[in-house]
């Protein structure tokens, strides 16, 4: 599997995770803490695109873009570190 992820711009706890399995699937996930009462929840929404032609892969396009996106969050990575404590 593998995995690349990136910090949102408005909080400090907010990030987004792409992950892609060995048959080629994609997973991304949202995750934050959120303070609404004073207290920390943590919230997290995940959904998955399936490789065409095993059992799924309904969004070919969309799987696309997913990769790209990945491709985009390992750059920003490289080249815009985020600083978080």
């Amino acid at each position: 599997m593998r995995k690349t992820e990136r910090f949102e711009d408005m909080s400090p706890d907010g990030k987004l995770t792409v992950l892609i399995e060995d048959d080629g699937d994609i997973i991304i996930e949202a995750t934050t803490w959120t303070s609404p009462t004073g207290g920390r929840l943590f919230r997290q929404a995940q959904v998955q695109f399936c490789t065409c032609g095993s059992g799924g892969g309904q969004s070919p396009e969309t799987r696309k873009a997913l990769l790209s996106l990945f491709d985009a969050i390992q750059r920003d990575n490289e080249t815009n570190k985020q600083h978080r404590t």
